[in-house]
């Protein structure tokens, strides 16, 4: 759970998503991984990406959950 952040921040975050530029920047390396003209500065640069996505959906999905813990709370009252 994400305790002491208030539903609309709750919201937002499990809303959340990539920065545009960065966006469009995995969207480029992906593709020029699949064509195999990926180098290792590009790789090592993915890989960064990947583990900011990573990231991200870790604190959409406990946000997310933090917000049906409080949903169920205010239900069963």
């Amino acid at each position: 759970m994400l305790p002491g952040l208030d539903r609309q921040t709750l919201s937002a975050l499990a809303d959340g998503m990539l920065a545009p530029r960065f966006q469009e920047r995995l969207d480029e390396l992906l593709t020029l991984n699949e064509s195999g003209t990926l180098d290792a500065v590009e790789q090592e640069e993915l890989d960064r990406l990947l583990d900011r996505i990573d990231q991200i959906n870790l604190v959409k999905a406990r946000a997310a959950y933090t917000l049906q813990k409080l949903f169920d709370i205010a239900t069963s009252a």
